[in-house]
Formats: structure tokens, C-alpha cells, sequence
């Protein structure tokens, strides 16, 4: 990508100052923020205006947790926060998602009177960066933020539009605190009882154990974090018995004593602990459950997502031991499809589980175009339980099935002692 031009901001087009806000919020670094409060202050245009606020936000959101941080001293966030103040709300909205990410309680002050204001776009953008700042892993510390987001609840001169919101991001933030104060909205006639029943489900959830088993992903980012592309995913499968955590090409397994609603008690007595939430997953419109651990926000893995931890758990050296309690809970996550039953077959075999990897097999040879690697995974299974004329006779079957290329026919030659070019024909 060409390296954008702060130029552009002086005597471009609005179309072309406006996209240079655009590009930034991906790509910024802290360099460009002098220039593009500038713009937000003082462009002429508002959509020019809105792109340049919102680049200064996701900029910073690059830099409110983790190793960034360091990046932008308490100093120069006091100072940012001077000047973001110094922009009325009424002239760009988007000012309340600079103050989230600054990361600095007083900012949030800030906002919370925007919540209150009697102008709806106020209201609206003062929302957004409450959500911002509270959904943050740093979020999570600023307790008097927490009090007073929760009071509003039960504050009869916040308007209906702010109240509906408010109530949904309580829950979204998994504050258990707030139950009380969200039943008692479920008897208005407004967008606010909608809202209170949905939040009251999200918390519900939250307070079960049950729903964290389950297989999460994450790529490092923090909640509201604006990245131009997503990182490596890493994988966490928790099961009522076990952690297992997968990066890269790695696995590795904990045994878990106690699985709390918001807390994973490991075997020695060490704990974990979790923040339940409700976010939209990155680069989706996919609003569920979360959790964030160590500053990273998890997302429940998508079919595809929980097949490349699965994968990362075949191919794993030395081999993970899954217990039993684990391997239901990845059963459940591919679901009863064709490749989610490959993928099980595939782990079961490499941990052990012969008898079901064997089962399970026949049954998808049984289905629609059975390729060479079942047959050739079933001979390994059969083997294993003692059935070698059965494991020669599925191995002879992937010879007779698969191409001359194919690794399955490679493999299926070696295991029946076969000394001729595994790129022959098959006979």
C-alpha cells in the first residue's frame, strides 16, 4: 500500500481528504495524530471532519494496551486529552472515541456527561465511546466508570435511546451487578424493555460455567482495537477437565480442578480470570459471547476456525492428551457434518481412540465419495485393535483409489511392506 500524504489534508478534494482519514484509521501511527486533530477541528467539510476524528481514535486504540502503550507516555495522553476537549461534541461527535481510547478516567468523565446530553448525535457518538473505553481489556479496572454506568440505570432523566444502550453495554461488559436495576425496565413500553430482556439473557449466559466450554480464538487485539489485518489466530479449547492452548503449531494441555463462571481453577491451585462480555467478533458483524484473559479478547471460534485448531491438534509433537471431557466439547463444536466427523476421526486417532477413530471412519466411508486418506486412516485404527488383515485390506483399498501423487498411496504402500515407486501406478 502507498504510503498516504498528509498533503492531501490542505488542498485535496473533500472525496480525497476524506479517504485519507479512512486509510489512516487502518495504518496511522502516532506521527500523524497532530495533523489529523487539526482536520478534525477545523476541515470545512463534516464527513472530512468525522474520518479524521475517527483515525485519531483507532490510532490510538493501537496503543491502550499491550506493548504499544509505552509508546504514549501518561504526559502525552494528558496532553491529547487537552486538545481532544478543546473539540465541541456538537462540531464532531466522533471526539468521544478519542477520549475511550486515551485510557484515562477523567476522559471517561467527559463522556458520561455526553451520555446525558440533550443533542441525539451527541448522545450517539458519547455511546460509542462509552462502549469503546468500557470494552477495552483496560476498561475493566476503572470501577468508579463501572458505579456510575450502572446508577444510570435507574436514573429517570437519561433518555430512552441512551438508557437502551446503556442497558445492553452493562451486560455486554458481563456485570452481574447490574441484574437488579435491568429487571426492573422489563415493564416499560419502549425500545429500553427490548433491550433490558436481551441484556438479561447475555447476563444469564455469563453466570453459567457451562457456556465457556467451548473452542475460542483470538488474534491478540483488545476489544475496540483497529488493526489493518488480523494477526495469527491462537486457539483455547476449555472443557469441564482441561485448558488446552494452541499457537502456532503448538499445544498444550492444563488440567483444570474447577471451571467458574468467571474463573478457571487449575490443578495446584493457581487460578485464571476471565471477563465475560458479548462483543462482535473482528472483521463480523457477528455479535456473542466473549471473554478477555491477560489483556487478549476471545472470540467463540467459528466451524473453520475450530478445524484449524483441530488441525494444530493432529499434527501436534508430542502428541496432546485430550481428556475425554474435551473431545466431547470439540465434537460438539465442528457439529454433525461430514468434515466436522473427519476432523474428530482424525483426532481420536492421533490420541489413541482407536475403537471410536474406527467407527467413526466406516461411517463416513459409508457416505458420499469416501476419499483415499479415510480408508488409509482406517487401516492405521484397525491395526492398532488388532486387526491386521482388516488394516491391509483398507490400505489395498486406498492403492486401488487414490492418484499417483497422492501422499495417501505413499503411505498406504509403505504400511503393506510394498517396495515398488509409490508414484506407479496403482495395481
Amino acid at each position: 500500500m502507498d504510503e498516504v500524504s498528509l498533503d492531501i489534508l490542505d488542498s485535496g478534494t473533500i472525496h480525497a481528504r476524506a479517504e485519507v482519514g479512512r486509510q489512516l484509521c487502518k495504518v496511522g501511527t502516532l506521527d500523524h495524530l497532530p495533523r489529523l486533530l487539526r482536520a478534525a477541528r477545523e476541515d470545512g467539510s463534516p464527513g472530512v471532519r468525522l474520518y479524521a476524528i475517527c483515525a485519531v481514535a483507532d490510532i490510538l486504540s493501537r496503543h491502550r494496551v499491550g506493548p504499544n502503550a509505552e509508546q504514549l507516555t501518561p504526559e502525552a495522553r494528558e496532553k491529547l486529552f487537552v486538545e481532544a476537549r478543546g473539540i465541541d461534541p456538537g462540531f464532531n461527535a466522533g471526539v468521544f472515541s478519542v477520549l475511550a481510547n486515551l485510557g484515562l478516567p477523567l476522559a471517561a468523565r467527559r463522556i458520561l456527561v455526553g451520555v446525558r446530553d440533550p443533542r441525539l448525535d451527541v448522545r450517539t457518538g458519547a455511546l460509542v465511546g462509552l462502549t469503546r473505553y468500557l470494552t477495552s481489556a483496560d476498561g475493566a479496572n476503572d470501577l468508579a466508570t463501572r458505579a456510575e454506568l450502572v446508577s444510570m440505570l435507574e436514573d429517570a432523566r437519561v433518555r430512552p435511546d441512551a438508557l437502551a444502550r446503556v442497558t445492553k453495554l452493562a451486560a455486554c461488559c458481563g456485570w452481574q451487578e447490574a441484574r437488579k436495576p435491568i429487571e426492573r425496565l422489563l415493564g416499560r413500553e419502549d425500545q429500553v424493555a427490548e433491550s433490558a430482556q436481551q441484556a438479561l439473557d447475555w447476563l444469564t449466559a455469563a453466570a453459567e460455567p457451562a457456556t465457556l466450554f467451548g473452542v475460542w480464538v483470538s488474534d491478540g487485539r483488545d476489544a475496540t482495537e483497529i488493526r489493518p489485518a488480523l494477526g495469527a489466530l491462537s486457539a483455547l479449547v476449555i472443557s469441564r477437565d482441561q485448558l488446552i492452548e494452541i499457537s502456532g503449531a503448538t499445544a498444550k494441555a492444563t488440567t483444570l480442578t474447577r471451571v467458574e463462571p468467571t474463573r478457571l481453577v487449575l490443578k495446584g491451585g493457581a487460578t485464571l480470570d476471565l471477563r465475560r462480555m458479548v462483543l462482535t467478533a473482528p472483521e463480523t458483524e457477528r455479535e456473542g459471547p466473549a471473554f478477555q484473559l491477560r489483556q487478549v479478547t476471545w472470540f467463540s471460534a467459528t466451524t473453520a476456525e475450530t478445524h484449524a485448531a483441530i488441525d494444530v491438534l493432529v499434527d501436534a509433537h508430542p502428541a496432546v492428551n485430550l481428556s475425554a471431557e474435551t473431545l466431547a466439547v470439540i465434537r460438539q463444536a465442528v457439529g454433525d457434518g461430514a468434515g466436522g466427523r473427519r476432523a474428530v476421526a482424525q483426532l481420536d486417532l492421533r490420541t489413541g481412540r482407536y475403537a471410536e477413530a474406527k467407527d467413526a471412519l466406516e461411517q463416513l466411508i459409508e457416505g458420499k465419495r469416501p476419499t483415499p486418506e479415510l480408508w488409509l486412516w482406517l487401516g492405521i485404527a484397525k491395526e492398532a485393535l488388532g486387526d491386521v488383515e482388516g488394516a491391509r485390506a483398507a490400505w489395498t483399498e486406498v492403492t486401488q483409489r487414490a492418484t499417483k501423487k497422492s501422499p495417501a498411496l505413499a503411505d498406504a504402500l509403505r504400511r503393506l511392506g510394498n517396495t515398488a515407486d509409490p508414484s506407479a501406478p496403482p495395481s
